[in-house]
């Protein structure tokens, strides 16, 4: 009796030890990976998540069911670090596997974010949906919303203009896609929500 329950507490203890220093590896790599971003360094971002996939302490996040969030976050930062990269194509594959997470509020995030290799390379349907999706996740998001709105208008007015050029019904030039992607939209809170700037734990 006495030395299975010595053995339960020794388990209990190594399980708690590895815990802590995978959660801690991560920890730190998600706040080197935000400060990266917060000053728009992709590369380093993206650095900071290669080491720490590469280590031992990523093992439990990587291949326990359970603690999925914490890898498809990790995604999230990897995307959005691509982004500011210029590099689409990977900004897409990361940002499709954070959009699996079983968090609502990341893979809303995530679909958020692949709106925007959608518009650079105009397909404007696709960003649509991603849009859309996010909205579904998150109904109350702002930007989401607003951009979903400007979206649908383009929409609308491209197809209204077919035959003409590049003028609408009007004669007016149809809105740049800088025009039409508003980033800094504010939050009921005051604070601002920058598109792909977002970084999350």
């Amino acid at each position: 009796m006495k030395k299975g329950l010595a053995g339960f507490l020794v388990l209990t203890a190594l399980s708690l030890y590895t815990w802590t220093w995978t959660y801690d590896a991560y920890e730190r790599t998600v706040q080197a990976s935000i400060a990266s971003i917060g000053t728009r360094d992709g590369k380093g971002a993206i650095e900071a998540i290669r080491t720490y996939r590469e280590s031992h302490a990523s093992y439990l996040i990587r291949n326990v069911r359970y603690l999925e969030r914490f890898d498809k976050r990790l995604r999230y930062h990897e995307g959005v670090a691509y982004l500011l990269l210029g590099d689409d194509r990977a900004a897409e594959d990361a940002l499709r596997e954070a959009a699996k997470s079983p968090e609502r509020d990341i893979a809303a995030r995530a679909f958020y974010d692949l709106a925007f290799p959608a518009l650079n390379r105009n397909d404007l349907e696709g960003a649509k949906n991603h849009l859309a999706k996010a909205l579904e996740l998150k109904p109350s998001d702002v930007s989401t919303k607003v951009n979903l709105e400007l979206l649908l208008q383009r929409i609308k007015a491209q197809g209204a203009g077919k035959g003409k050029g590049e003028k609408g019904q009007e004669g007016q030039q149809q809105p740049a896609q800088s025009d039409l992607w508003r980033l800094d939209i504010p939050k009921n809170d005051g604070s601002s929500n920058s598109g792909s700037r977002r970084s999350y734990r």
